[in-house]
């Protein structure tokens, strides 16, 4: 095996004991920041070119990621090879989403399960952008599982595939994407101009590995299958197939349709932002509506997805 590739097992050993950790200010929350800093210095410098000055905010923010991301482990490395490679592990690890997405479901599970539904929706409404305030216990795990779903792929395939491509630097760089999106890349009044080039450059990050995850999907639901686990692999790619295309995003749906099939639930439908109504297909409508358990299945198949998508790491990077 490949030093690339012990460099993130390890990392993926440090995301699955520590999470995200506590004791430093997050890389993600720090080029927030600069996003936020970015955006109020460009719309006051180019009130009249909304698109252009998205597009600086956007570009600059991707590629002083990466800059810093590749002067650290460079210079490190020139130091010593062995301090080079412990800073792209810390950054590898850093990228890494599984353990703190795994943990942020699972507090919603286990609030559905003790029928505090005021804590569920209070722990749902962190992790999603939806409003959770009316929701009974099945929508609240529809939104965790669709959440867990699309998460697999910003959060985990996605950084795991630049890191492969070009390690951490690139790896990050998507990250300054993810977070342009998740920040600017909005449909509404307000972005609809300015986050333009944000939204359309993470939907072309996404495309290659939202595709990549149906097969890996479909091996996890295999091996959880195996292990005598209630899922259904041939279904995660027949809905995929079918449905992965319904939802409104280019690369959401996919993932959402994998995990559709492979718990037997229906995912997407109507859902509510900021009071107003929007109307998805649903994918997966030959399934039932989700429970609790469904949650903890689909934190299963997130893991296994994990572990199956660095063991394929592994062998590529031989």
């Amino acid at each position: 095996m490949s030093h690339d590739a012990w460099k993130l097992i390890i990392a993926a050993a440090l995301d699955l004991l520590l999470g995200d950790p506590n004791i430093i200010r997050h890389p993600v929350r720090i080029i927030g920041s600069y996003i936020t800093f970015c955006e109020n210095r460009a719309r006051r410098l180019l009130p009249s070119y909304p698109t252009f000055a998205g597009f600086l905010t956007g570009a600059s923010t991707v590629f002083l990621t990466f800059s810093v991301v590749f002067l650290s482990v460079n210079l490190a490395e020139k130091t010593d090879p062995r301090l080079g490679a412990a800073i792209e592990i810390i950054w590898i690890y850093l990228a890494l989403s599984a353990g703190d997405l795994s943990k942020s479901a699972l507090k919603v599970f286990f609030a559905v399960k003790s029928g505090n539904i005021a804590n569920a929706r209070n722990c749902l409404s962190m992790i999603v952008g939806r409003d959770t305030r009316s929701l009974d216990n099945s929508e609240i795990s529809r939104a965790s599982i669709e959440t867990v779903a699309e998460s697999l792929v910003d959060g985990i395939l996605s950084p795991l595939f630049f890191l492969f491509i070009g390690g951490a630097p690139l790896m990050w760089a998507y990250k300054a994407v993810n977070t342009c999106d998740s920040m600017i890349g909005h449909n509404d009044e307000k972005y609809r101009r300015f986050g333009k080039f944000s939204a359309k450059l993470d939907d072309f990050a996404n495309f290659a590995p939202a595709r990549i995850a149906i097969p890996i999907i479909f091996i996890a639901a295999i091996a959880l299958k195996i292990m005598a686990e209630p899922f259904r692999p041939l279904n995660c790619v027949i809905t995929a197939l079918k449905d992965g295309r319904k939802h409104a995003s280019p690369n959401s749906g996919l993932p959402e349709a994998c995990f559709a099939g492979a718990l037997g639930v229906k995912l997407g439908g109507t859902n509510y932002y900021s009071g107003e109504r929007y109307n998805g297909h649903v994918i997966g409508k030959e399934g039932r509506n989700s429970n609790a358990h469904d949650i903890w299945n689909a934190v299963k198949l997130m893991w296994m997805s994990f572990i199956v998508a660095i063991a394929i790491f592994a062998v590529l990077s031989k």
